[in-house]
């Protein structure tokens, strides 16, 4: 609700009392004169949302042992006059605000308001009655005996709690109206009847009141960050059909500790390009007053989000001319294109557009009988795999092929059992379909398949005059086996980015250059032991190949070396990428106390070796412009804490813990240090990052943290 209190309402006090007497009330209030004993001049008619409403005189419960709210020297309330005994609602006296209020109702959400957003804090004093006697310690032991014997329920922490279920397990409204929950509730505690709202649109409003002030305590948190506000941002398509825009924000709250909360959950309208999506959080920053203290934006690598985050930033910043240190990549959407270009090859892009679009990603709903054996096709050009996927779908297609393939399940584990053998499965396991947004899915499926690899050739030999086309060999079985090995290192690597980063490791911002740098390495090695392999084959068979023979076998090339190039042209491509924000991973890593400068001269030979120190000028250069305080005078010493080799962190990172441990934000920092803290917050890729900062052994240290 809203009102407008420059409105002021042409009627006085007596024909408001004249208009609302007919009305019959059981309610003890009275309709107030102007001349109120309140501390504040409090408006006698208000209009909120196109009503008028009256104020009426609070009426204290006069009860003994009970206690007076604070709110109602800091607020009144207001009845509508089209609808006194359900219409009702309490009006700060500061802000203006109205809440919906029922008399008898709980005031913990008012007295939230109150303390949150003016600082007015209550005491709660309990009312004295005339004529009360002294306490009566007779007495007092026999009412701990009562009620010891009964339940008590803090009807605040209940309501609180009924919202908190409905919304987040997303519960119809109507619940609430529902005989048969209320009579649950009841039976448990009988006292709630009193307590417990008849119509759905009360928890709504509750929904609602709950919601607005949850903003307004965020906005409040926010403002008190001690670090840039780092925004991550990504839309996609509900189940529903709708456009989403999901955006969080990312930064350390006045404890030092990171904090994350979504900000933003927002239906696009209109074409989803980085423009269109711009507007959107553009306004969102301004809704929260947060525009001149964002810091790092990260989304995927898809090019609307390049365009996105330029336009926010020409917005706000004009005068920067580079994303550098505004832009941050999801490393795990890197790996999944990785693996993707690894299993579908070089255009994976073309291949997608080529594909028939179907909505539940099992079924071929609406799918012609032409454009379902084109899309077939198009799958079967991509080798086993592509074949693998055609039986999947074709398995899953209808509820009577599920039910056949889990007899083949059932079939080929008790003739098991009759021979003695043991199975990886059991008869509920089936199989898996791969869906391209999905990190990793392919990985899975072609995993289970090959744990069914039995059941699904049984099906095949059910079937195979269907699926002539898509039958597998053991060649093709092989070439499975191979490519799941082949895929491991991803899907481990994108697990292990997937972590909360607590102990900074698994899903670290300094991770990003050696998580790239080893799935690599990889490729580069399984490729090479392929090619290996092959010449040691070839030499064997030279002597028993005639020329023509030896000719055709040259022509022919592994299929898996094509894969592991088109990974590693891939990977390439988004590490050289990196190298256009230094101010993020290399600064990351570079000051890492495990990797610092040594990490990067490993790493990076040959021709990369001349740009270390370039790099580390780089680092030093956004130090001095950005960074450097009164109290830290000098860039810190990269060139290592000591001599020992470097851990492969990404698979032992013991010693990473042990020392990032030392370096906990609750120490006593002074207060530029806890500005460097701040600024240097980013968030990177595959999730929110924090960032640890200490002082270890004179060494200013830092580490971006993701979690």
């Amino acid at each position: 609700m809203s009102f407008d209190i420059a409105e002021s309402v042409e009627l006085t006090s007596e024909s408001l009392v004249f208009a609302v007497t007919p009305t019959p009330t059981t309610r003890e209030s009275t309709i107030v004169s102007t001349t109120s004993t309140s501390t504040v001049d409090r408006l006698p008619v208000r209009r909120i949302d196109d009503s008028l409403w009256y104020l009426v005189q609070h009426a204290p419960n006069t009860r003994r042992n009970t206690y007076e709210s604070h709110i109602w020297q800091h607020g009144a309330q207001y009845n509508c006059i089209d609808d006194p005994i359900e219409s009702q609602c309490w009006v700060c006296d500061t802000c203006h605000k109205d809440f919906s209020y029922r008399e008898g109702q709980s005031t913990s959400n008012l007295s939230r308001h109150l303390s949150t957003i003016h600082k007015i804090e209550g005491s709660r004093k309990r009312k004295e009655t005339p004529g009360e006697n002294k306490p009566n310690p007779q007495k007092r032991q026999n009412s701990s005996a009562v009620a010891a014997l009964v339940t008590k329920v803090n009807i605040d922490d209940f309501r609180q709690l009924l919202v908190r279920w409905i919304v987040q397990a997303q519960i119809p409204y109507s619940t609430i109206e529902n005989e048969g929950f209320r009579e649950i509730l009841l039976l448990l505690q009988p006292s709630l009847e009193r307590y417990l709202i008849k119509s759905h649109h009360s928890i709504a409003r509750w929904v609602r009141d709950d919601y607005q002030e949850a903003r307004l305590r965020l906005k409040s948190l926010l403002s008190h960050s001690q670090s840039r506000i780092h925004i991550s941002f990504d839309a996609w398509t509900s189940p529903n059909c709708k456009a989403i825009l999901g955006i969080v924000a990312h930064f350390l709250g006045s404890d030092m500790m990171l904090r994350q909360a979504l900000v933003g959950f927002k239906e696009i309208r209109g074409i989803h390009d980085g423009e269109n999506l711009a507007e959107y959080i553009i306004a969102l920053l301004q809704e929260l007053e947060i525009q001149d203290k964002f810091g790092v934006f990260i989304g995927d690598n898809a090019g609307n989000v390049d365009t996105a985050i330029e336009a926010i930033v020409r917005r706000f910043r004009p005068e920067e001319t580079s994303l550098g240190n505004r832009r941050s990549r999801c490393l795990g959407h890197i790996i999944n294109l990785a693996a993707k270009a690894f299993i579908l090859g070089e255009d994976v892009e073309v291949f997608e557009d080529q594909i028939a679009v179907t909505l539940d990603g099992d079924g071929r709903l609406g799918i012609s009988e032409h454009d379902l054996a084109q899309e077939q096709a198009h799958w079967r050009s991509r080798g086993p795999v592509g074949k693998l996927h055609n039986i999947i779908v074709y398995i899953r297609g209808t509820p009577q092929r599920r039910q056949a393939f889990a007899r083949d399940v059932s079939h080929v584990i008790a003739e098991a059992k009759v021979k003695g053998e043991d199975v990886d499965f059991t008869s509920e396991l089936t199989v898996i379909l791969d869906i391209t947004t999905r990190w990793n899915s392919s990985y899975q499926s072609i995993q289970r398949a090959l744990i069914l690899q039995r059941p699904i050739q049984l099906f095949l030999f059910s079937f195979q005059d269907v699926l002539r086309n898509d039958l597998l060999t053991e060649e093709d079985w092989d070439t499975l086996r191979a490519i799941v090995k082949g895929l491991g290192p991803f899907h481990q690597m994108t697990k292990r980015l997937e972590g909360q980063a607590s102990f900074g490791s698994h899903g670290v911002v300094w991770e990003a250059l050696p998580a790239i740098d080893h799935l690599m390495s990889h490729v580069e090695q399984s490729r090479a032991q392929l090619i290996e392999q092959e010449e040691e084959e070839e030499g064997e068979a030279q002597g028993d190949r005639t020329r023509q023979s030896r000719q055709r076998h040259a022509r022919r090339v592994n299929p898996l070396l094509i894969c592991y190039q088109n990974a590693w042209q891939k990977l390439q491509k988004y590490n050289a990428k990196t190298d256009e924000h230094h101010e993020i991973y290399a600064a990351a890593t570079l000051l890492n106390p495990c990797a610092r400068k040594r990490w990067f001269v490993k790493k990076w030979t040959g021709d990369a070796a001349g740009y270390v120190d370039q790099m580390i000028t780089k680092n030093k250069r956004y130090w001095e412009e950005n960074y450097r305080r009164n109290s830290l005078n000098e860039f810190p010493d990269v060139s290592g804490l000591q001599d020992e080799p470097i851990n492969d962190w990404l698979m032992d990172h013991s010693d990473t813990e042990e020392t990032l441990n030392l370096m906990h934000l609750r120490s006593t920092s002074t207060d530029d240090l806890k500005h460097v803290i701040g600024d240097s917050t980013i968030s990177s890729p595959g999730g929110s990052q924090a960032v640890l900062l200490s002082c270890v052994n004179g060494h200013l240290i830092l580490s971006l943290c993701l979690q």
